[in-house]
């Protein structure tokens, strides 16, 4: 009875053979090739400062035009607006009433320095406004929900002098 000596030729666990370099080269690429489309689409997305800070700009900008209908497109549908002197009003609707009801009395709106954010996730901007003569400043805050402000709170506000 004749029996066959010859075996595979040893190999140790884990190392490559003719078959499988193959496959770790391509997926490798491939992963190399994910990682690059990855870091492409991350640099190229805003950003949560970045868009916060855009909105804020275009908040004042619209306030200061007293276009109601521009204000309330910058907040969402459920929008929390909190004032040391008006209180708190809910609603897009109310952000709307506001900015009609205040009429063209409230004059110089402006963010007078950067968006910084805070360790929960809202934004905080020095800001000063004119209003019956006197110019007050003080410190807004605004919580984002993607591109649009779901609360914002004057947090306080200080007469800075009277004109």
């Amino acid at each position: 009875m004749e029996t066959l000596t010859e075996k595979a030729p040893s190999q140790r666990p884990g190392s490559l053979t003719r078959r499988t370099w193959p496959i770790v080269v391509v997926t490798v690429a491939l992963a190399a090739v994910a990682i690059g489309i990855w870091a492409i689409v991350a640099a190229t997305q805003p950003d949560e400062l970045e868009v916060a800070t855009e909105v804020v700009d275009d908040w004042v900008a619209a306030s200061e035009a007293d276009d109601a209908e521009a204000v309330g497109a910058l907040f969402t549908e459920n929008a929390v607006i909190a004032d040391p002197g008006l209180g708190t009003r809910s609603g897009r609707d109310a952000v709307i009433q506001e900015v009609t009801d205040r009429g063209p009395d409230t004059t110089n709106r402006r963010r007078t320095g950067d968006l910084v954010a805070t360790e929960d996730g809202t934004f905080v901007f020095p800001a000063q406004f004119a209003f019956n003569g006197a110019t007050w400043a003080g410190e807004v805050e605004v919580e984002m929900d993607g591109d649009l402000i779901s609360r914002l709170e004057w947090l306080h506000w200080e007469r800075q002098n009277q004109g």
